[in-house]
């Protein structure tokens, strides 16, 4: 009965270590990341702008790819406040009032920074809310069929908040990424046209935790 009893002990002991390490295993404050990732969103949709005075609506298609490397720090367990370039390619045509084969393509470059909280639970696979802001700068250049009709510049900024699954490898050094990016985005042009619109995509990342 006795042996039996220490067994149980030694099998609780076990179990509340094992629990304990992995409770423990948080992303600690002052821990440092260095990440990468890519989205990708098509958007069908309708929006309000404003030109020249005059607001009007437009049915649009948006089809874009983001390149996205960045670094952070936690300031608090599990919080971490950080900075990333964004590279973007987009793809835009009208379909209303005006449906044609014309279309616009778009490179830009811009900036964002972030909060993001990692959920602690005690698992290899955690939950993560981020809210950022950031701002791009776009050059496009308008087709019609397959000669360039005129290219002009813009700017979008962005509101996102973007939920995700961060899989982690055991000792939490690394993690692959996946969530949504919601956007709540304002597109001006010089100081006469801007647009509000929204947008959704998903991302895929890997994030490097150097403690």
């Amino acid at each position: 009965m006795k042996f039996n009893i220490k067994i149980l002990i030694g099998i609780l002991v076990y179990f509340n270590c094992n629990l304990e390490n992995k409770l423990s295993a948080q992303i600690k404050q002052k821990t440092k990341i260095v990440f990468g990732n890519s989205s990708i969103d098509q958007t069908i949709d309708k929006s309000t702008f404003n030109y020249d005075g005059t607001t009007e609506e437009a049915k649009y298609k948006a089809t874009s790819f983001v390149l996205n490397p960045g670094i952070g720090v936690c300031i608090y367990d599990n919080l971490i406040i950080g900075g990333s370039i964004k590279s973007s390619f987009q793809k835009y045509q009208q379909l209303e009032p005006i449906s044609s084969d014309s279309k616009t393509t778009s490179n830009g470059n811009g900036g964002n920074v972030f909060f993001r909280y990692i959920i602690p639970i005690p698992f290899q696979v955690k939950p993560s809310i981020q809210l950022g802001a950031g701002k791009i700068w776009y050059s496009d250049k308008f087709f019609d069929n397959t000669s360039i009709v005129e290219s002009y510049k813009y700017n979008v900024r962005s509101i996102s908040v973007s939920p995700a699954l961060n899989i982690f490898n055991k000792d939490q050094s690394r993690s692959f990424d996946i969530g949504v990016n919601i956007n709540f985005n304002k597109y001006s042009e010089e100081s006469t046209y801007s647009e509000n619109y929204g947008s959704n995509g998903l991302f895929l990342g890997y994030t490097i935790y150097l403690k």
